[in-house]
């Protein structure tokens, strides 16, 4: 019972880390373009911008608070834990 419940935390945080770094890190790398972005992934993004609109104008906070929650604070966090179970 307990190496299920060991490959459930390793399976479910490295899926938390690595959809965070994919998701808010491609906010923190295009936010600048956007509004002109086609990919699935820039779609997302204007939909969720209609609901709150700073995401679409790259305010700095929203720019800054994106950046350091995809790669210091969730991303190490998921990754930390993952590793500690190992």
């Amino acid at each position: 019972m307990r190496k299920i419940a060991v490959a459930y935390v390793q399976c479910v945080s490295g899926s938390a880390g690595a959809i965070h770094l994919l998701i808010e890190g491609y906010f923190s790398f295009n936010h600048a373009r956007m509004p002109a972005m086609q990919d699935w992934l820039g779609q997302g993004w204007k939909e969720y911008a209609y609901s709150d609109s700073r995401y679409m104008t790259a305010e700095p906070f929203v720019v800054c608070m994106e950046s350091v929650t995809a790669v210091s604070s969730r991303f190490s966090i998921c990754l930390l834990t993952t590793a500690a179970t190992v």
